[in-house]
């Protein structure tokens, strides 16, 4: 289903994760009687290739003298602070027939009295893209647990300041980069591969990769052709219409591209009123956009694209594209001020 006319296939990769992720946690030192500052960027995992799977948890930058995976011990010695864990971040990899990089995730728990904790990061909302049909990778994400309790922030990826208590614990998680080709052409002793390893979850496996693991870990063969040829003929396709006169872009501050779809399609795909999809045509990226409601012009079955929309999928009118959802995170809504809400 994912064909291209693109002769340089080979030369592109997913995307990678975009973002140095500089996390800083501040405060008083009574053990060295000083301030001190912690400052790490969990590092991320880069785009899939059209021969091997993205590094994962990889810098892509260089950052001089600033760690990207900080030494446990020489933090716990210098600063009040426990690293309480540092692991891959599972099912972090956009998914395809080679797999994005995975991301990190790095909890610290906080020991002295109080501190400051702040973050600045992209692409804490809309994920790296895969090419080729294959997925996304999961965008950067960062939280703090205190008294059991989940507390998200209502700007996702930046923080600035925000007062943190003793044992609160602060939660990293570095985004994936995403993949390269078909996930469904994926090979499945790679998928049981990643499943032992950690980095893909069984319930990934099956409804990204349509692969069958039986008890043991080994795949079932005939189970995953039929998981697959059942997941393959459920991919949502829209007639292409050629439409010139759109106003294809919405923001004061940014051109976001919108998408009308009439609503048996909406629901088809599993989407509402701005939410996030792709589109995937012949060539290797796909076409991403918000999805608006209520123009008489949506027809049922069809999607109208400008010449830009065209040209960037590679296809002309007539011609289908696949149209899926693009999973986002839920923006905390509401919040005023710079207070952290729990989750819901």
């Amino acid at each position: 289903p994912f064909q291209t006319r693109c002769p340089r296939k080979r030369q592109v990769s997913g995307d990678l994760c975009g973002s140095s992720f500089p996390n800083a946690i501040g405060g008083w030192n009574p053990r060295r009687n000083r301030q001190y500052v912690y400052y790490e960027a969990p590092a991320g995992g880069n785009g899939g290739l059209s021969d091997a799977d993205g590094a994962s948890t990889f810098v892509n930058v260089d950052f001089g003298n600033l760690p990207t995976i900080h030494n446990a011990e020489s933090i716990e010695n210098e600063m009040p602070l426990l690293v309480e864990s540092c692991e891959l971040r599972a099912d972090g990899g956009g998914p395809g027939t080679f797999r994005g990089g995975v991301g990190m995730v790095r909890r610290i728990r906080l020991l002295g009295e109080e501190a400051q904790y702040s973050v600045l990061s992209d692409r804490g909302v809309i994920p790296p893209w895969g090419v080729l049909g294959a997925g996304s990778g999961l965008p950067y994400h960062l939280s703090i647990e205190r008294d059991r309790r989940i507390h998200e922030f209502p700007t996702p990826g930046k923080v600035t300041g925000h007062p943190i208590r003793r044992d609160d614990v602060v939660v990293m998680r570095s985004s994936g980069g995403g993949g390269y080709g078909d996930p469904l052409r994926r090979d499945p002793e790679r998928v049981a591969a990643d499943v032992a390893h950690g980095s893909v979850t069984l319930s990934a496996a099956r409804q990204w990769y349509g692969v069958v693991l039986d008890r043991t870990g080994s795949v079932d063969p005939d189970a995953t052709k039929r998981l697959r040829d059942e997941l393959s003929a459920s991919r949502f396709t829209l007639a292409v219409a050629a439409d010139d006169t759109l106003a294809p872009y919405v923001g004061a501050k940014g051109r976001h591209r919108v998408l009308e779809l009439a609503p048996d399609d909406a629901v088809a795909i599993g989407v509402a009123t701005d939410s996030l999809v792709e589109l995937i045509g012949r060539h290797p990226a796909p076409l991403r956009a918000w999805v608006r409601f209520g123009s008489p012009r949506a027809a049922a079955g069809i999607v109208r694209l400008d010449t830009f929309g065209r040209t960037v999928l590679g296809v002309a009118a007539g011609e289908r594209v696949v149209v899926r959802a693009v999973p986002t995170p839920k923006v905390p809504a509401g919040v005023t001020g710079a207070g952290i809400q729990p989750s819901e």
